[in-house]
């Protein structure tokens, strides 16, 4: 991945540099202030609060200006839109040295769908990007993913490549001990963070929204708390390794709405009806246990089961013990997740920790092992495509290595740039029955959770790959049954105009079986097929064929 520092002067000078920077003003200040010492025109972007594609005029960035202004010592010209006739001329006429900030990007549906138009207008703006912006860089959006297709030169900021290296040096020499609080929910993305993290953790609490799914695992009542239905095997095999060498902890107490107040009582004490919003003080108690004298400590995501809540007194009771103990010359310490940094700064305490690595949910996915798709598309080509129209394009995808060179070829032969890609992941239960053979729902509900689970690092490596060509997926589906049906039937339902897949050059199809899957397809498809020839080295590398 290229920074911005290792951009010729000749390549920089009098040129016009998009710069995507944090809502915090402070992380993109280095960045800022380094461009200022080099004869060059900024045009800077940001995100900040959920506008989700509307206008909303308490997000307007006119205050975000005049700080940046006040911070950098310079004038600063705040534009009313992002993108259209006025910006680009205000923009054509800056001069050596001038600074605009763009509107609030997350007013425009085109930037949070990576729509091309979208992309290609902020990169008329500029000669050269760069993204300093960590906090959306696990989204695929048109101004840090799409842009880097229209742009010469694209790289990092300083706050960008920090955090990076801050993140993999964290997870790659933890001191022992190492204790982690992990909340939030969605199991599909923690556990693969759990599992990560086990071979070098030595205490563990989980809470949150997690827990629930944990306990009732367990067959402990849990109430009416929230459930991630399918999950169990995968928790029961979790715990199973994780006992043999991490003292793991789960809530013993929790805080049960009680009308208006709140009481707490024990997991031996809930009742069906009984509806838990956090966890209680013999649970505090035990995170404190799990802190005590740890080296290195992570912290993800918020401890409250209610996320209706703007914060949690868990959070709270935890950032104060925490607080208390951490001693920054010889511990490390990390916070990562928007909920919980968003909880922490509505009580106020977020301000204490000038010592600790916050991070918002970037984190959480390069703590996981996945690739962020902001940084593939800075490690990436950047040709323009040359057709326009639109276009529904179906990548099937099984996990297979030569499924990316499906994905590189569609990227960079198909060219289109408009197209709405969707990823299609197809399994298989075991012993499959009859479409009209009767199923027990808590094993169907199994079978979908352990598919949904297999899917994810495939849907991240294949958006990672199309990202570095400044596309990204629209759709990620997941369906069960027999693979060749399902793309057919799928690819009817959206209408596609294209399905991508891959060919052994020597032996014919080659996709999901080894050709019977692929031949189904090309006889009975509806609409064109794509065919990404796979070399034998590919097939021997992935280890799908023998030498």
């Amino acid at each position: 991945m290229t920074t911005f520092q290792n951009i010729s002067m000749n390549e920089l000078r009098g040129k016009r540099i998009f710069v995507l920077i944090d809502p915090d003003i402070e992380r993109g200040v280095p960045t800022i202030r380094a461009l200022l010492d080099k004869p060059v025109r900024l045009i800077l972007g940001t995100h900040l609060g959920s506008a989700a594609g509307n206008l909303v005029e308490t997000r307007r960035l006119n205050e975000f200006a005049t700080e940046l202004s006040h911070i950098i010592g310079r004038p600063v010209r705040k534009l009313d839109e992002a993108i259209g006739p006025e910006v680009t001329r205000a923009v054509m006429e800056m001069k050596e040295g001038d600074i605009v900030v763009l509107e609030n990007l997350n007013f425009y549906p085109g930037e949070l769908r990576n729509d091309a138009d979208f992309a290609r207008q902020l990169a008329s703006f500029c000669d050269v990007y760069i993204d300093d912006a960590f906090e959306v860089a696990h989204r695929a959006l048109a101004s840090n993913v799409g842009i880097t297709r229209w742009v010469p030169i694209s790289a990092a900021g300083l706050f960008l490549s920090r955090q990076l290296e801050e993140l993999h040096d964290f997870c790659a020499r933890p001191a022992p001990p190492f204790a982690a609080v992990i909340g939030g929910g969605r199991l599909q993305e923690k556990l693969p963070i759990l599992r990560r993290l086990l071979p070098k953790l030595d205490r563990l609490f989980i809470g949150g929204r997690l827990a629930p799914s944990f306990l009732k695992s367990m067959g402990v009542e849990t109430g009416k708390a929230p459930i991630e239905p399918g999950f169990s095997r995968l928790i029961d095999d979790f715990l199973q390794d994780a006992k043999r060498q991490t003292d793991v902890r789960l809530p013993e107490d929790f805080m049960i709405r009680d009308g208006e107040t709140v009481r707490c009582a024990l997991d031996t004490q809930i009742r069906p009806s009984d509806e838990p919003v956090d966890i209680g003080v013999h649970s505090l108690a035990q995170i404190k246990h799990v802190l005590d004298g740890a080296h290195t400590i992570l912290w993800i995501d918020g401890l409250g089961l209610d996320d209706t809540r703007p914060f949690n007194t868990s959070d709270y009771e935890v950032a104060q013990c925490m607080k208390g103990q951490i001693a920054p010359r010889w511990q490390r310490v990390l916070l990562a997740g928007d909920s919980l940094l968003a909880s922490l700064s509505y009580s106020g305490v977020v301000k204490e920790f000038e010592n600790v690595a916050m991070f918002g949910d970037a984190a959480s996915h390069v703590i996981a092992g996945w690739a962020l798709p902001a940084v593939e598309a800075l490690r990436g080509k950047t040709a323009a495509s040359n057709n326009s129209q639109p276009k529904r394009v179906l990548l099937p995808v099984d996990g297979s290595e030569p499924l990316l060179s499906v994905a590189r070829h569609l990227a960079e032969d198909l060219g289109r740039e408009n197209a709405e890609i969707s990823l299609l992941y197809v399994h298989s239960s075991e012993g499959s029955l009859g479409r009209d053979v009767w199923r027990d729902p808590s094993e169907v509900e199994r079978v979908h959770a352990e598919a949904q689970m297999a899917a994810q690092p495939i849907f991240t490596a294949v958006d990672c790959e199309l990202a570095r060509h400044g596309l990204t997926s629209h759709h990620h589906v997941v369906r069960e049954g027999d693979p060749a049906e399902q793309i057919l039937k799928y690819a009817d339902e959206i209408q596609a105009d294209l399905i991508a897949m891959g060919m052994h050059g020597r032996t014919g199809v080659l996709r999901f079986m080894l050709g019977s899957v692929s031949q189904k397809v090309l006889d009975n498809a509806k609409c064109p097929i794509l065919i990404a020839r796979i070399t034998d080295r590919q097939l021997e590398e992935a280890g799908m064929l023998t030498a």
